[in-house]
């Protein structure tokens, strides 16, 4: 059998973990290589760029839509690591369902008004139904506050962009209630990735950098989000077309 078709095992514990540190480190070199290249910036600050923040945080192989083969530079280990993700998701439903239990506690807390127990709800189910939700660090947040230190380990691949966004978004909801804005800000800016239609999160967004006192950042972001919004709806609608006529 061709090598190239030979099918992939399933990686041991020991693998797995090897492969989250390494990707761990990669992406924390690479998170700090834009804050040193955004501070050393002598430039005149500008309003915040949707496109190019996209341009600069695709760079990245976390977030490429394709892991291509065969490319070579600074992220190609982080690729070919990436690619061993793939044939590794045998209990990839299982997970999950678990994070659509986590969600379900979570909100149950939260009526409960106890926001931390359901902070750590939508954690665990971001962690279940993510291979690394922390991946989808705004730059926005590099030019406002300080970086996000990187989770010890990195964990299941995507699953359900819909349910990360609301994960996300709900935990922006209890962090807000105990006072972490910060840490909302970025949970806003995650639900956003994951589903550009998630106006609560956006709305939860502008909400946090008005109580900071962030006017102009706020403007920003709800200009950005407008943006993204159109441009989800109207790639959707141009879907739904699509599978009407073939």
């Amino acid at each position: 059998m061709d090598q190239a078709k030979r099918p992939k095992r399933p990686m041991t514990e020991e693998e797995r973990a090897a492969l989250a540190k390494k990707l761990d480190d990669d992406l924390e070199h690479f998170i700090e290589e834009m804050a040193a290249k955004k501070a050393s910036e002598k430039v005149e600050k500008k309003p915040f760029d949707f496109d190019e923040w996209c341009k600069d945080i695709d760079q990245h192989p976390a977030f490429m839509t394709d892991l291509e083969t065969g490319l070579k530079g600074n992220y190609a280990d982080t690729i070919e690591a990436l690619q061993a993700l793939k044939y590794d998701e045998d209990d990839a439903e299982d997970k999950q369902l678990n994070a659509e239990r986590h969600r379900k506690d979570g909100n149950k807390h939260f009526e409960l008004k106890k926001y931390r127990w359901a902070t750590d709800c939508y954690t665990e189910g971001i962690a279940l139904n993510s291979i690394a939700s922390y991946l989808l660090l705004d730059l926005f947040h590099l030019s406002y506050f300080a970086a996000i230190p990187a989770p010890s380990g990195l964990k299941q691949k995507c699953l359900d962009r819909k349910l990360n966004s609301v994960l996300h978004g709900n935990r922006a909801a209890a962090q807000k209630r105990i006072g972490n804005l910060r840490s909302a800000i970025k949970d806003c800016a995650m639900a956003r990735k994951f589903d550009p239609t998630n106006l609560k999160a956006a709305l939860r967004g502008a909400e946090c950098l008005l109580e900071l006192g962030y006017a102009n950042q706020c403007i920003e972001w709800i200009e950005s989000s407008k943006k993204t919004f159109a441009f989800a709806k109207e790639t959707e609608e141009e879907g739904r077309h699509w599978f009407a006529f073939h």
